[in-house]
């Protein structure tokens, strides 16, 4: 898929995927636009937290990366474990994936986390000069959204009707999935 937007994967995306909504198979709709990529520690921590058999066969559809032989990779986990210790090493693994392997190579990607101290923390990385040195670069951009982002993209691209987003909404509402009366009208909205 030459041309595609890569979304790399925390868990919180591939569990409202798999566990909260079941009216859509979500991760088979966002492959008709996207290449879904996940890290290898997502992936096993996906497998420790929910069925295997279910979490396996969303894994079909998600390319996983295994970046643990890069001294660079692992040099820079360790310092963002010890840095954000609140952050779990899935989220940390993902976000390293997106910067080494697309941000830093200027592919296009986005970074799915609905994690919020992921994403205060993402700010206070890219300011963080120590890391800056580790990493042998400045982070000028770094592209990241959530679960309700993707969803409203799939569905202003036509790969969600009204239906779907009644019935997907509906799913979230009813699970574990945190929806703020502000993300359900951003996402009933159409424009």
């Amino acid at each position: 898929m030459e041309n595609v937007t890569t979304k790399i994967l925390d868990n919180t995306f591939i569990s409202a995927c798999v566990i909260d909504i079941n009216s859509k198979d979500l991760i088979k709709v966002c492959n008709k636009k996207y290449s879904l990529v996940a890290s290898h520690v997502v992936y096993k921590e996906s497998l420790d937290y929910s069925d295997k058999e279910l979490m396996n066969k969303c894994y079909e559809k998600i390319i996983i990366v295994d970046m643990t032989n890069s001294e660079k990779y692992n040099e820079l986990l360790e310092y963002l474990k010890n840095r954000f210790p609140n952050l779990h090493e899935g989220e940390l693994s993902a976000f390293l994936v997106a910067l080494l392997g697309y941000e830093l190579k200027g592919k296009s990607y986005y970074y799915i986390t609905d994690d919020q101290r992921m994403r205060i923390s993402i700010q206070k990385i890219k300011q963080d000069k120590l890391f800056i040195q580790k990493l042998g670069a400045a982070i000028s951009n770094f592209n990241y959204s959530g679960t309700i982002g993707i969803i409203k993209r799939l569905s202003m691209g036509k790969l969600l009707d009204t239906d779907d987003l009644k019935q997907i909404i509906n799913d979230l509402e009813n699970g574990s999935f945190y929806l703020s009366p502000a993300l359900i009208e951003y996402l009933r909205n159409e424009s």
